[in-house]
């Protein structure tokens, strides 16, 4: 259901970045007020944390199903970029 919701329809250009702030916030991430995810996105986990005036530009990938993501107050975040939390064990 995850995926659907946040990486389908979330992510869709139908849904514009206000309306994308209010559903995600519903799923459990911390995001400020003048805050921007555009669309696009793969979000993997709720443990996101976006602060005022920080916008994560399209096709950007964050994994933060295993340790949190913290962006702090106006960050902007390029295309196509990758946050990865994720870990292998050797």
């Amino acid at each position: 259901m995850w995926d659907v919701f946040v990486n389908g329809f979330c992510s869709s250009s139908l849904i514009g970045y206000r309306t994308r702030r209010i559903l995600l916030r519903l799923v459990g991430m911390k995001l400020a007020q003048q805050t921007a995810i555009h669309k696009g996105c793969y979000i993997s986990g709720n443990n996101l944390v976006l602060e005022k005036g920080s916008y994560i530009n399209r096709n950007c990938v964050i994994d933060c199903a295993h340790a949190p993501v913290v962006i702090g107050e106006n960050v902007g975040i390029g295309f196509n970029c990758s946050f990865l939390t994720t870990n292998h064990n050797y």
